[in-house]
């Protein structure tokens, strides 16, 4: 079974919707690096990596097929982002 075992979260300074970014490690030994954490108009939320196509669309780097995993994986992610504000 795929587990969420550790998150490090860096929180960004400025102005901007990009609050930090989350490097996700899930058993049996998958890293996730840079998952973009947002402010949002209903708080803050999560997202897997993406990046920007040639054709101006932005596509996920990580596709999680499995939406128990990824919800998981998110929630985890905006809960060490807010223990990190916590500690900063």
């Amino acid at each position: 079974m795929n587990t969420v075992k550790d998150v490090t979260v860096r929180i960004l300074e400025g102005n901007g919707n990009l609050k930090g970014l989350a490097d996700v490690l899930i058993e049996p030994g998958i890293l996730i690096r840079a998952c973009p954490i947002m402010k949002g108009k209903n708080g803050s939320f999560a997202t897997m990596p993406k990046k920007l196509s040639r054709e101006g669309r932005w596509s996920e780097v990580v596709v999680i097929e499995n939406e128990e995993l990824k919800t998981t994986i998110l929630n985890a992610i905006i809960s060490a982002y807010g223990q990190a504000l916590v500690t900063a």
